[in-house]
């Protein structure tokens, strides 16, 4: 029964080491125009840290009561680990359009030419 468990506990921690390490890797993110790597660096962070505020489910202790919270929660979590920053689109006035979703085909409306930032 140990050896059982010892194995069930490592195949867990490797499953784990393997799924964090694709989670951190970032993906390859289309440039359209001339941005410096400082600033890529820059605007994925601050996209990802606004995409975190708006896409992530909530904890607050009145919907946990709920009976659909589950399926919200871990829908969320799901469809927030399948964005991505599709394409950055740097304009002439030094703006950049970000744009953000699960696919070409399935641009996140509400990003969409809405976010600009300073280069």
């Amino acid at each position: 029964m140990r050896r059982k468990r010892r194995i069930a506990f490592s195949v867990l921690f490797a499953f784990l080491v393997i799924a964090a390490i694709c989670c951190t890797i970032p993906r390859p993110v289309r440039v359209i125009g001339v941005l410096p790597a400082e600033d890529l660096g820059e605007i994925r962070r601050l996209v990802w840290q606004k995409v975190r505020k708006t896409e992530l489910p909530t904890f607050e202790w009145d919907d946990i009561h709920s009976p659909n919270y589950p399926r919200y929660f871990f829908g969320g979590i799901k469809r927030y680990a399948d964005l991505r920053i599709l394409w950055i689109e740097v304009k002439e006035s030094n703006d950049v359009e970000v744009v953000v979703g699960l696919g070409t085909n399935e641009v996140l409306a509400d990003w969409l030419g809405v976010h600009h930032a300073k280069v």
